[in-house]
C-alpha cells in the first residue's frame, strides 16, 4: 500500500494508523509517514525485501519524480543488522504502551499510539478511506524490474534523468545507472505518459477482505470478556449466516487438514524406523547357482 503524494499530505510528524479490520501482512504493505512540500526527499529505511527494498517502491518513487512531485529522492538503507532508525524505537513505544493499556476499541488504540511518544500525532485511517492507492499496475506498466536490488544500499532518482536509477553498494562506490523505462513502438516512458497515468488511471486501494473465521472469533470468544459498556462495538458484532457458515467450513477445512498432516507425519516416522531396522540388520543376499 502506497500513499499518493500529491498535496493534501499529512502534516510532519502524523502517524497514519489503518483500521484495525484493514490491517495485512507486512510483507505487502508500506506506509510512508512524515511527507512534507519539498522537492527533495531523503528516505531512510529499513534493509527489509518485503517492505522496503523491493522493485514496487523503487517504480513508485521513479514515478512520482517524473510526475513532478520531486525533483530528486534518494533512497538508502541501513546495513542489515545495524538499523538504527528512529521508526523502529517509535514501533517500540507504541507496543509497549499498548501493552500497558485497556485497549477494548480502536479509539482506544489511537489514544495509546497517541500518548506513546510526546511528539507523536496520530491519524486514524478508517476502513474504505481513500488515502491508499494501488500503484502496482500502473508502475509495472511504466518501468521494468531493477534485477539485483538486494545488493545495493543508496538508490539516486532525480529529474535529470527520468527514469534512471542510479545505483551504489555503499555510499562511497560509484554509481552504476540503470534505466527502467519501458520502451513501446520505440518510444520511452515519458513525463506526459506519466502523468496521464497518474491523473486518470490511479485507483483506489480496496481494502483486503474480512475474515469471518475472525469476525466469529471475536464475537464468540473475546466478547463476553469486553467490558458491558464496549460489547457494542462494531469489532464484536455478531457474523452473518453466510460469514458463520464460512467460518465453520474453514476450521473444519483446517482440522482436516491437520489431520492428514498427522497420518503422513506418523507414516514418514515408521518408514524410517524400518530403514534403520533394515540398516542395523542387513538381508543376506542368496548366491546365484
Amino acid at each position: 500500500m502506497l500513499r499518493h503524494l500529491s498535496p493534501p499530505t499529512p502534516p510532519s510528524g502524523e502517524l497514519p494508523t489503518p483500521d484495525e479490520t484493514s490491517a495485512s501482512a507486512p510483507s505487502s504493505s508500506a506506509e510512508l509517514c512524515d511527507i512534507v512540500p519539498k522537492k527533495h526527499l531523503v528516505v531512510y529505511a529499513d534493509n527489509c525485501s518485503g517492505q522496503n527494498k523491493n522493485n514496487h517502491v523503487i517504480r513508485f518513487f521513479l514515478a512520482q519524480v517524473q510526475y513532478g512531485t520531486f525533483e530528486r529522492v534518494d533512497y538508502k538503507f541501513f546495513v542489515k543488522g545495524h538499523t538504527k532508525n528512529s521508526c523502529d524505537r517509535g514501533f517500540g513505544h507504541i507496543r509497549k504502551r499498548v501493552s500497558r493499556s485497556d485497549c477494548w476499541t480502536m479509539d482506544h488504540i489511537v489514544r495509546a499510539v497517541d500518548d506513546s511518544a510526546t511528539t507523536n500525532t496520530t491519524v486514524h485511517i478508517s476502513r474504505g478511506n481513500e488515502f491508499f492507492k494501488s500503484y502496482r499496475p500502473l508502475v509495472e506498466e511504466l518501468y521494468k524490474k531493477l534485477v539485483g536490488v538486494q545488493q545495493y544500499q543508496v538508490f539516486a532518482l532525480s529529474q535529470d534523468k527520468p527514469g534512471v536509477v542510479q545505483c551504489r553498494k555503499g555510499p562511497d562506490d560509484k554509481p552504476i545507472e540503470k534505466d527502467l523505462r519501458r520502451k513501446v513502438d520505440g518510444v520511452f516512458t515519458n513525463g506526459d505518459k506519466v502523468t496521464r497515468m497518474l491523473d486518470h488511471f490511479l485507483e483506489d486501494l480496496e481494502p483486503p477482505a474480512e475474515k469471518s473465521e475472525k469476525i466469529a472469533e471475536l464475537h464468540k470468544n473475546i466478547r463476553p470478556y469486553v467490558p458491558e459498556e464496549f460489547q457494542s462495538n462494531p469489532i464484536y458484532a455478531a457474523p452473518s449466516k453466510e460469514q458463520g457458515e464460512d467460518a465453520k467450513a474453514a476450521k473444519q477445512a483446517r482440522r482436516e487438514h491437520r489431520a492428514a498432516m498427522a497420518v503422513a507425519a506418523k507414516a514418514t516416522l515408521n518408514r524410517r524406523g524400518r530403514d534403520a531396522e533394515n540398516a542395523g540388520h542387513p538381508v543376506q543376499k542368496k548366491s546365484r547357482k
